[in-house]
């Protein structure tokens, strides 16, 4: 495989099939090419052709203009007869026709050719149009060259488009809403933790201790702590003497 890839393009060698199957089906394609080759041969020359094949299966096939016979007379040298030495009026207008026909049929395939090679040019340009077009919007192309069923397709389709963004609308609104709200609760509760919060701060600067010495004592109406007025440093009463060396302040 490696070898025949590297070998390229060659020439095949003209030589006898082996296979039997192969050369039927070459001699057939093969014979009627020939014989087509030799018909517009004859067409456009207005030359005489003969040709006789013999074929691998002993068949014989032959095309000749005007005829085989006439063709290989000619080339023999064999005079013919006075009838066929010249030809009649009907053979003469029927030749004349003929050409005329062949004239006709060439200048109308030559026209055909050239409007396909026009037609050729204007595919390639439309494709490369077509190329060029492609990151055009669909929506946004020209309608004025298309047909009524380009026209109805295009219709389909803005009315598919248009239900389209429709439901996209509305997803989005609904997910608008969902998120409005969802941001609505969070400031609500946000302002209610701030609420509890600065109202703890307030109630703890009320409760805050005045500066000096106090006994602190419970109230009865709001529970907050309220301030005593300083104890008289006094001896205690009479009983037992008061020693005032003593640190502690205890009685003995």
């Amino acid at each position: 495989m490696a070898d025949r890839a590297n070998r390229g393009r060659q020439k095949i060698q003209m030589r006898k099939m082996e296979n039997n199957s192969n050369l039927q089906v070459t001699f057939s394609k093969r014979r009627c090419g020939l014989f087509k080759k030799a018909s517009e041969l004859s067409t456009l020359t207005g030359v005489e052709i003969a040709m006789i094949i013999h074929s691998p299966g002993n068949k014989t096939y032959s095309f000749g203009h005007p005829s085989v016979q006439a063709v290989i007379d000619r080339y023999l040298g064999v005079n013919p007869g006075p009838a066929t030495t010249e030809k009649s009026e009907t053979e003469v207008l029927m030749e004349n026709f003929r050409k005329i026909t062949v004239n006709n049929l060439n200048e109308e395939y030559t026209a055909i050719n050239e409007e396909l090679q026009r037609e050729k040019k204007k595919g390639e340009v439309l494709n490369l149009k077509a190329r060029a077009g492609q990151a055009q919007n669909w929506y946004e192309r020209p309608v004025d060259g298309m047909n009524k069923a380009q026209l109805d397709f295009l219709g389909s389709a803005l009315v598919e488009l248009r239900a389209t963004m429709a439901h996209h609308c509305e997803v989005m609104q609904i997910k608008l809403a969902e998120m409005m709200q969802h941001n609505a609760m969070a400031q609500h509760a946000e302002m209610m933790q701030q609420n509890v919060v600065g109202g703890f701060e307030d109630h703890m600067q009320l409760t805050a201790a005045p500066a000096g010495p106090f006994y602190g004592g419970s109230s009865s109406s709001h529970g907050a702590m309220i301030p005593y007025a300083a104890l008289p440093q006094t001896p205690p009463p009479s009983g037992r003497p008061w020693d005032q060396n003593l640190g502690s302040g205890r009685f003995y």
